[in-house]
């Protein structure tokens, strides 16, 4: 936001579906499961794509990676997993078995066996983008956006679609938006400088138009929100590209300044 009370943000627009699922279960494994891996990885354990994060199936699991690993993975996360340092060694011990599908394992105690209930009778599975037969979002866009609005006035200043589909835009087709992660920053001179969207692109749009000025194509997905600093006189801007969300990932930081 502006010292004028002008909030400036990236949204998008995208359909998901999101279901309810029994958490009844065969064994403790399971039920560690479902309390807190099946909202991305899915009850099927297929995994798939939410919201711009592909997320791996876990099927054959046990075949790829050595136990050590999983649970190492399990206790400190990966990407953008978190980690569930809070299970202790018995439940983890009990999530390896399920994944790997161990006729071993201790079955989860139904309501009428035990005094103790299930932490919660129903979880969901995740949100998981609706898309068309072509794999974009299935509803008309812009799916992501651009907007500047008045807070003062509560009216949008201008809202533009931001990021684009490089194979749509090849085929004619007008910037459609995509999704986005990480947020804007603006300058004093009126200048509004974001990374965010999935294009890998960063951009400079003019504050009060929403015109865009510029862009540049970052080596890995800018996925972050920028900053502003000024050394000896001179005014840079810099942004993360650590990548991820389906698109590749990297470890560098990139700076701009006019010569």
């Amino acid at each position: 936001m502006d010292p004028d009370g002008i909030l400036y943000f990236n949204a998008h627009d995208m359909p998901a579906i999101q279901m309810l699922l029994d958490t009844s279960a065969q064994s403790l494994g399971e039920a560690i499961y479902k309390r807190n891996c099946v909202h991305c990885h899915g009850a099927d354990l297929q995994g798939g794509e939410a919201f711009g994060q592909i997320v791996p199936s876990l099927v054959g699991v046990t075949d790829r990676l050595k136990r050590e690993e999983i649970v190492q993975v399990i206790r400190a996360g990966k990407g953008t997993m978190p980690p569930f340092a809070h299970l202790i060694g018995n439940e983890t011990n009990h999530l390896v078995k399920f994944l790997n599908e161990s006729q071993d394992f201790d079955p989860y105690p139904a309501f009428n066996d035990s005094d103790e209930k299930p932490l919660m009778p129903y979880t969901h599975t995740g949100n998981k983008m609706w898309k068309d037969s072509q794999g974009y979002p299935a509803i008309k866009p812009p799916w992501g956006t651009l907007n500047a609005i008045d807070l003062s006035a509560g009216e949008y200043v201008w809202r533009t679609a931001f990021g684009e589909f490089p194979e749509l835009i090849e085929k004619g087709i007008e910037p459609t938006g995509r999704i986005s992660f990480g947020g804007p920053v603006v300058t004093a001179s009126g200048l509004l400088i974001i990374g965010a969207s999935l294009d890998g692109h960063i951009r400079a749009y003019d504050a009060q138009t929403g015109e865009e000025l510029w862009r540049d194509k970052l080596p890995f997905g800018g996925q972050a929100t920028p900053s502003v600093y000024e050394v000896d006189g001179k005014q840079y801007i810099v942004i993360g590209c650590g990548g991820g969300r389906s698109v590749p990932s990297g470890d560098l930081y990139v700076a701009y300044a006019l010569p």
